[in-house]
C-alpha cells in the first residue's frame, strides 16, 4: 500500500490539505455504528462533510434517510472494479429506496485521474447529473486504470456524449472547476476518507447524517448490499 498526499495537483490544493496522508486502492473493512434508535448520535459517527447537493446525487434526493456515499478515483483500478461490480448494482436494486451521491478524489498518483475528474465536472456542468454519470461511465470503460487514459480521450468523450466542446474546453481550465474539485478532496478528507474507492452508508438524523458504516476498499456486492440493508432497516 502507497501513501501520498495531494499537494502534486497544484499549489492552493496542497495550502487546503497539507500533509495529510491518502491510502491508496485497499481492500479493508466495514465499521458499523449504532442503529436509528439511538437517543444521541455519537459525536465519532457524525458525517463531518458538506451538505449533499442535487447534481452530485446519481439517484434519490439529498433529503433521503439513507445515503450512499461513494468518493472514487477513475484511475484507480480498484474503484473501476467496485464501479462495475458493486455501483451499477446498488443504482438497479436500490433505486427508489436510497439516495447515492458520487463525490471526487483523485490520487497524487494517478495525475491523469485529476483530468478526468475536470472533465466529468464540465460535464456536469453543461448536463447535470445525468451526464456527468454517463461522462464517468465512458471514462472508466476508456481506461485500463493506473494512468491508462489515451491521450486526448477526455476531449473525445466530450466530443462522443455531444458536448458543446467551446464550453468544454473553456471548463476544463477554469479556476472555478479546480475549486470544485479542490472542494470534493477536501470533503473526503474532513470526512476520514483513506483510499479510494471508500463509500459511506449514512443515515439522517434531523439536518445531520450519521455514519453507519465505512467501506474501505473494493468490497464486493454482497458485503456493500447487507450494510445498505441495515441502514434502510434503520430508517
Amino acid at each position: 500500500m502507497e501513501n501520498k498526499t495531494h499537494n502534486k495537483l497544484n499549489t492552493p490544493l496542497a495550502i487546503l490539505i497539507g500533509s495529510v496522508i491518502i491510502g491508496v486502492c485497499i481492500i479493508l473493512g466495514l465499521t458499523l455504528s449504532g442503529g436509528r434508535g439511538n437517543a444521541m448520535i455519537d459525536p465519532d459517527k457524525i458525517f463531518q462533510g458538506r451538505a449533499f447537493a442535487k447534481n452530485e446525487m446519481l439517484m434519490g434526493k439529498t433529503s433521503d434517510d439513507v445515503i450512499f456515499l461513494e468518493y472514487s478515483d477513475t484511475e484507480c483500478p480498484f474503484c473501476k472494479m467496485f464501479n462495475n461490480d458493486v455501483t451499477l448494482k446498488i443504482k438497479e436494486n436500490y433505486k427508489g429506496k436510497i439516495g447515492f451521491a458520487y463525490r471526487k478524489y483523485p490520487l497524487p498518483m494517478h495525475p491523469q485521474a485529476t483530468t478526468e475528474s475536470l472533465a466529468a465536472l464540465c460535464a456536469r456542468e453543461q448536463g447535470g447529473v445525468e451526464l456527468y454519470e454517463r461522462y464517468n461511465q465512458e471514462t472508466f470503460a476508456r481506461t485500463k486504470s493506473n494512468n491508462g487514459m489515451a491521450d486526448g480521450e477526455t476531449v473525445r468523450i466530450a466530443k462522443d456524449l455531444k458536448m458543446d466542446m467551446n464550453k468544454f474546453n473553456t471548463c476544463v481550465t477554469a479556476s472555478s472547476t479546480k475549486e470544485m474539485l479542490m472542494a470534493d478532496i477536501a470533503d473526503g478528507v474532513a470526512a476520514g476518507v483513506e483510499g479510494t474507492p471508500y463509500s459511506m452508508v449514512l443515515i439522517r438524523h434531523g439536518d445531520q447524517y450519521q455514519i453507519l458504516a465505512r467501506i474501505n476498499g473494493a468490497r464486493d456486492y454482497a458485503y456493500v448490499s447487507r450494510a445498505i440493508d441495515q441502514a434502510i432497516k434503520y430508517k
